[in-house]
């Protein structure tokens, strides 16, 4: 149990901190606006796009500044600093994570922290497109066309295999439910980042820059999206918040986490 250490004099006393309640459903919570956040960015694109349209047809000058802040095909763009800040977010989840495991368990937290810079990195990724400069590098001979057609799928490829290897490293020891929320969030990311991102070469080699495009890009980044926020809130989900009778927050691993 967390305590509190008081001074009296030239004595330290310890006064417990007494958690009362039942746990706040933090991740539901969480998770709840989240789904809505993320409904709101991908919407934007299309919506913007439509008012940009509406707004031509009275202002032919009008310009495309808007849609192209919403635009997911676009880097440095909201939708790409949304993504980026739920990568961070999981980072600073597992550096919490590995935090409470060297406090109340003999456990150094090696895996939450290497899980912590694997995320961080992602989020940079996310922000400077790493892996799309290091295909340009390294994969340029691989591009044509079809599932092919971005030279960073295979880039990306290979950045998958090494990162599901160090995840699968780090989840082993996890609580089942946690393993199982974890990797449905990872599938969900790297389904939409690898798999829909080559998908998306052969929509854009048939039919160019239409409706249909448009359609798979607005997948793939949804579907990062919703990777890593479920990811965050089964993260989330191993922590036990409870208020406390002095009107603070008591915050402690999940019992199946800390055994």
């Amino acid at each position: 149990m967390l305590g509190r250490q008081v001074r009296h004099g030239t004595e330290r006393s310890t006064a417990p901190v007494t958690a009362v309640g039942r746990p706040l459903p933090l991740a539901r919570r969480t998770a709840t606006a989240l789904a809505a956040a993320t409904a709101v960015v991908i919407a934007a694109a299309p919506a913007t796009r439509a008012w940009a349209r509406w707004r031509r047809g009275h202002d032919p000058g009008y310009g495309d500044d808007v849609p192209l802040l919403f635009d997911v095909n676009t880097e440095a763009t909201v939708p790409t600093w949304y993504n980026a800040a739920l990568l961070l977010a999981v980072a600073g989840m597992c550096l919490a994570l590995a935090s409470l495991r060297r406090s109340t368990t003999v456990d150094p937290g090696h895996r939450w922290l290497v899980l912590a810079a694997v995320f961080a990195g992602m989020s940079l990724d996310e922000t400077v497109a790493v892996h799309e400069r290091l295909g340009d590098v390294v994969s340029p001979d691989f591009a044509g066309s079809g599932l092919l057609r971005h030279s960073w799928v295979v880039a990306g490829a290979v950045l998958a295999v090494a990162f599901a290897a160090v995840c699968a490293w780090a989840l082993v020891t996890l609580p089942h439910r946690l393993r199982r929320g974890m990797v449905a969030g990872l599938a969900v990311y790297l389904g939409g980042a690898l798999g829909v991102e080559a998908a998306s070469g052969a929509v854009l080699d048939r039919w160019g820059e239409g409706l249909a495009y448009t359609a798979v890009t607005l997948v793939e980044e949804g579907a990062e999206m919703a990777g890593a926020a479920i990811v965050l809130c089964t993260l989330l989900g191993a922590l036990e918040v409870r208020r406390t009778e002095a009107g603070g927050v008591d915050v402690r691993l999940a019992p199946d986490v800390a055994g």
